[in-house]
């Protein structure tokens, strides 16, 4: 493979990598407005929309269902023994 084609195929525009990126953030930049109004972030939004399919899950549980590491996850945990749990349904009111 010459040198020039090789340049061309790794330009950013041809990479599918980047096109999923961009439009990753093309699609969260259009639920902004909406959730600013809420005062929520779009990992708070898709947190919200995964406990009102299960309603408690631990912390791990959640990050791996929104492919978050555990330092990303900023909730409101409660100790329940050794297993650290999110309800959705605990007053979010302090």
């Amino acid at each position: 493979m010459s040198h020039d084609k090789e340049a061309e195929m790794l330009r950013l525009d041809n990479q599918l990598c980047f096109a999923v990126y961009a439009s990753a953030k093309a699609i969260v930049g259009a639920y902004r407005t909406e959730l600013e109004k809420m005062g929520l972030t779009y990992t708070q939004y898709i947190a919200l929309l995964a406990l009102w399919e299960k309603e408690e899950m631990t912390l791990k549980e959640l990050g791996r269902r929104l492919f978050l590491d555990s330092g990303t996850i900023d909730a409101d945990a409660e100790e329940d023994g050794s297993r650290r749990t999110f309800d959705a349904t605990a007053q979010h009111d302090r």
